[in-house]
């Protein structure tokens, strides 16, 4: 009787698979500021980093650099994600020509992405798996500790950690920390 239900289980889930994060993210319609429609699972990037961004926030603008690093570092598809309205893409083109972004920026003033991942300020991070799950999500490191307080350096990588601790395996040691940030300016 067990094996009988077994074949008839993985029969049943042959047809059917719920979707996955990424699928859900890709109904979303997202589009860059240059107006290029964003389909996440087109790659085969073995993670997915989405880091909230907003051009007028300091401690974002002081963040790209060390996502531009792990972008070289690691086999990953990173997404900027601009999240307040009332920004133009004039000024985020500006902003990823002055701060030399190596990663596309995904306009979401319609907050569908936000709302999905939860994001609450800029910078923020959620680190993604191929299969979209959620394997991290919050601050960087911990450079900023408080608004306008932050150490001459990071002494905690919570984000390459988490990447360094996921190849390989299914779980990071830290899954969740608190991001210090500008305010994501909710509709």
């Amino acid at each position: 009787m067990c094996a009988i239900l077994n074949v008839l289980f993985s029969f049943l889930f042959a047809f059917y698979a719920p979707p996955t994060d990424l699928e859900v993210i890709n109904t979303m319609d997202l589009s860059t500021y240059e107006n290029e429609r964003v389909w996440i699972s087109d790659s085969d990037a073995q993670f997915f980093i989405f880091i909230f961004i907003d051009p007028n926030c300091p401690i974002s603008q002081k963040y790209i650099p060390t996502i531009n690093l792990l972008v070289e570092a690691h086999d990953l598809s990173v997404y900027g994600v601009q999240p307040n309205p009332g920004i133009d893409n004039a000024e985020i083109i500006k902003f990823k020509e002055e701060y030399e972004f190596r990663f596309p920026v995904i306009n979401d003033t319609a907050q569908k992405l936000t709302y999905y991942l939860n994001a609450s300020v800029t910078p923020e991070v959620f680190l993604l798996d191929n299969s979209g799950t959620i394997i991290y999500s919050g601050a960087i490191d911990n450079w900023f500790f408080d608004l306008g307080r932050y150490r001459k350096e990071a002494t905690i990588h919570y984000l390459k950690e988490a990447l360094d601790s996921n190849y390989g395996t299914l779980f990071s040691v830290n899954n969740k920390t608190k991001a210090i940030g500008c305010l994501i300016q909710r509709e």
